[in-house]
């Protein structure tokens, strides 16, 4: 007897020092070092995921949700809460200025659709369109009207339309200007314009700029040139509203170095542009002048003769615009001198398309050993990156090894894979230009879509992450470590003294809990939060009622069979 009391005793230690190590392991892993943490939670995902869908062999139904109704807007998604609409101040919805883009982005209903890939087409050539999965880009090319049609591929019966109206540029709203005097001999650009990729969406031509006392001041272009010593108003309108300012031109007494002649330098190739594609040429001018110093007056009138081609900004800057022809284009940019009109110079150049030298394949749908889709036309988006940002022009192809296996189709700026059966192919991408240009391979493993799957895994990610292997499932396992050694500390007492034991389990694990927490307010990239205190809590409980409803059906079973033995044996 005295022996069995040893062997308990030994166990009561021993549940002891695994309940303590238990929340220490809760400590050490989600509290004091979060990428063990992570692991941890990423391990135990893996493994239910794997239970759940492979052991069990419990499968979702796949039948194929068709689209039922698609829109159109006005602006396009840039995450999850945030999108941009592709309004141009000065213009209406409907709107595009000719050479200037808007973009529209299809939303598909209902969300479950199986197959969410589009297609785009225009009802003429007046626009060239640029599709990225549910998003197209729209490149006004001629005047006139274009209507751009949105359509399902998986249902062509569902598409949706919209109608544009190409106009011609019109003169910028914002026209704020700041000038107050001016030297004789000088000229001043008489304001800014934003010198980004939009601006050509504008015509400054069509500001009417004017001057109230030519024998003063001057307008050349979009600059005011001072002629001699005197007042003048300028006023800028753009046929809506005017700014006027009162110039006042000085004498300085400086000998004038006056413009006999320029030239241009600088690159000679412009490239093709994306939205927001914010690199540009540089050119510089060089002057000669009657003098042979620096000219008095070095302002440069800056003007291209294809406005579809580029925009050059009143600094040289120029801006190679967005998909005006699938081939190479060569312009004509012009400086000519706010000093003497007569002066100008012609400057060659040619805009480019980017080509790529490296194809990457971006697979949104990483799993296992390789990649998945489901089967019953579920669809996955692959997107195709360069080394080079901004590519504007490649022509290339999909290979598959297994077409009975999934369906490729190139759609934008990506490729949209399809599972037709379960089964196993591999895919790479190829250039049609150039066929030593290709990306590698990819392994793409088509099955029927487990009952855990892309729609509800961060759900069940977070359920896992808080329960199953989490805090409730460790402080679960802790607490049946601290009942077993309360169990075995006071078996044989009162039930007054078991009951206060199980009140202490719980409230030890309640101040764990929150001591835990408070841990992870002060770890970077953690938080802490009394929910997660309240979920320590239920596993803290089910630990502490799964050891006690255990003791207690025994002890029951056991004063069972003490009743039965002590029931006299009846003489036949």
């Amino acid at each position: 007897m005295e022996k069995k009391e040893k062997v308990k005793q030994v166990f009561k230690y021993i549940f002891l020092g695994l309940g303590l190590t238990t929340y220490g392991f809760i400590f050490y892993h989600s509290a004091i070092v979060p990428k063990a943490s992570d692991k941890w939670n990423s391990w135990a995902k893996d493994l239910w995921v794997g239970l759940i869908n492979d052991a069990l062999g419990i499968k979702e139904d796949t039948s194929l949700v068709k689209p039922e109704e698609v829109t159109l807007n006005n602006n396009r998604l840039i995450s999850e809460d945030s999108t941009e609409s592709s309004e141009i101040p000065g213009y209406k919805e409907n709107e595009i200025p000719l050479g200037g883009e808007k973009w529209l982005e299809a939303v598909i209903s209902p969300r479950t659709t199986t197959n969410k890939s589009m297609s785009f087409v225009a009802s003429n050539d007046k626009v060239k369109l640029v599709q990225t999965g549910a998003h197209i880009d729209i490149e006004a090319m001629e005047l006139g009207e274009v209507t751009i049609k949105a359509i399902c591929n998986a249902d062509n019966s569902v598409n949706a339309e919209y109608t544009y109206s190409i106009v011609e540029p019109r003169a910028p709203e914002d026209i704020n200007f700041f000038v107050d005097y001016l030297d004789v001999g000088k000229s001043q650009y008489l304001f800014d314009k934003v010198e980004d990729a939009s601006m050509h969406c504008y015509d400054f031509s069509k500001l009417t700029i004017t001057s109230s006392n030519e024998s003063v001041a001057v307008i050349r272009g979009e600059y005011v040139k001072a002629i001699a010593p005197g007042k003048t108003t300028i006023t800028i309108s753009n046929g809506e509203r005017s700014e006027t300012r009162e110039l006042e031109v000085k004498a300085n007494g400086t000998a004038l170095s006056n413009v006999t002649d320029l030239n241009v330098k600088g690159e000679d190739t412009v490239f093709v542009r994306e939205i927001n594609y914010n690199e540009s040429v540089q050119l510089e001018v060089e002057f000669q002048t009657d003098t042979g110093n620096q000219p008095t007056d070095s302002g440069v009138i800056w003007s291209v003769d294809n406005p579809l081609a580029a925009y050059v900004s009143q600094d040289g800057r120029v801006w190679g615009n967005k998909y005006l022809s699938d081939d190479d284009v060569t312009f004509t940019v012009r400086a000519t001198s706010v000093d003497n009109s007569s002066i100008y110079k012609d400057y060659n150049m040619t805009l480019c398309h980017i080509t790529p030298t490296n194809i990457v394949l971006n697979p949104s749908m990483a799993f296992d050993q390789g990649y998945y889709i489901a089967d019953n036309s579920k669809s996955k988006f692959i997107g195709v990156q360069f080394d080079i940002p901004y590519i504007t022009k490649f022509n290339y192809e999909v290979v598959v090894s297994d077409p009975s296996v999934i369906k490729a189709e190139i759609v934008g700026s990506g490729i949209i894979i399809v599972g037709l059966k379960e089964g196993n192919s591999k895919l790479y991408v190829v250039s049609k230009d150039n066929p030593n240009l290709k990306s590698d391979e990819i392994n793409v493993r088509v099955r029927t879509r487990g009952y855990i799957n892309d729609d509800n895994i961060e759900t069940f990610t977070y359920i896992v992450r808080k329960y199953i292997s989490g805090h409730a499932f460790l402080f679960m396992i802790a607490a049946m470590f601290t009942s077993l050694y309360v169990y075995f500390a006071h078996m044989k007492k009162s039930n007054k003294v078991i009951l206060l034991s199980i009140v202490s389990v719980i409230g030890v694990g309640f101040v764990m809990g929150c001591i835990s927490e408070l841990i992870q307010l002060a770890i970077p990239g953690r938080s802490g939060a009394f929910v997660d205190v309240l979920i320590d809590m239920t596993g803290t409980l089910l630990g502490v009622l799964i050891i006690f409803a255990v003791a207690g059906i025994r002890i029951f079973v056991k004063k069972k069979k003490a009743k039965k033995a002590e029931k006299p044996i009846e003489n036949s």
